[in-house]
This record gives C-alpha cells, sequence and structure tokens, in this order.
C-alpha cells in the first residue's frame, strides 16, 4: 500500500504521493516574479527559504479560480528548490495498492495526461495521481527559475 496526498482543482481530485510532500500550509503572501510565466503565481518566505510558489490550475490548465477562493500550498521538492503546489482544497490522505491503478483514460485532457502517473477508480469518482517531476518540468514557454534566480529577486 501506498499513502497519496489528495487535494482539490477546479471540483477534480488530484494525489501525490505522500513521499513527495514535504508539507501543507494555508497560502501565504507572495512576491510576484518579474516576466515570469503565468504559471508561476511568486515567492514566498518559508522559514528562510525561498519557495516557487506555481498555479497548479494553470499548470494544468483549467480555468482560473476566483480571486476570493483562499488556496492551500503543497510544498514539494523541485529540481532546483522548495516549490509551492497551489491548489484549491486539501482532501485527505488515502492508502491505495498501486497495483489498482490504471493508466489513464482518453477522455482526460492532454494538458493533464502528460504529468499523471496514474488513475484510480474510487466509490466517489477518479483520483488522478501526478507526478512530480513531470509537474515541475518547464515548458519552452516558461523560463526555468533557479533557487539563486529567485534569492536574487526576493
Amino acid at each position: 500500500m501506498t499513502q497519496y496526498c489528495t487535494f482539490y482543482l477546479a471540483n477534480k481530485h488530484y494525489a501525490l504521493p505522500m513521499m513527495d510532500v514535504q508539507e501543507v500550509m494555508l497560502q501565504q503572501e507572495l512576491t510576484p516574479v518579474p516576466l515570469g510565466s503565468s504559471v508561476v503565481r511568486g515567492l514566498m518566505n518559508l522559514r528562510g527559504n525561498i519557495v516557487l510558489s506555481i498555479d497548479m490550475r494553470r499548470r494544468l490548465r483549467l480555468p482560473d479560480s476566483s480571486p476570493d477562493q483562499e488556496s492551500v500550498q503543497i510544498i514539494t521538492q523541485g529540481p532546483s528548490g522548495l516549490v509551492g503546489w497551489m491548489v484549491d482544497q486539501m482532501g485527505e490522505v488515502a492508502e491505495l495498492d498501486p497495483t489498482c491503478s490504471e493508466i489513464p483514460p482518453g477522455t482526460v485532457s492532454a494538458a493533464s495526461r502528460e504529468v499523471l502517473q496514474s488513475v484510480f477508480q474510487l466509490e466517489t469518482g477518479l483520483l488522478l495521481v501526478l507526478d512530480a517531476q513531470k509537474v515541475l518540468e518547464m515548458d519552452q514557454d516558461r523560463p526555468e527559475m533557479t533557487q539563486e534566480g529567485a534569492r536574487e529577486l526576493a
């Protein structure tokens, strides 16, 4: 059995393997990143560490949330330092058997399918498990942000 940290984006149920999650926290004040990609929402200070915050709705090409909606940050270790995943709402910790997972169905959007690791069919609907490394890979249209670059901007 594997534990997954689950969360919601645009009423869809997503998950990350717990081993990829360092901590979960309420949304913090963000400092904008000049000329940053639209998925980069800003930088935050987490106990002396600079954390790049990405908007998971934008990363998965989902509609933006309403401006007054509160969000949560899931902190993970990215290739160049800590990264906060801005999500709508936290779910539960799910303990699931990876052998019961399925490949993503063709009905899932191409943007989501490229970053999906697997899918679980639960009583409440589909649980889409994201591949943390693929989510954090920078596309050509997104400038790469290094930890040193983030410090210079902070």
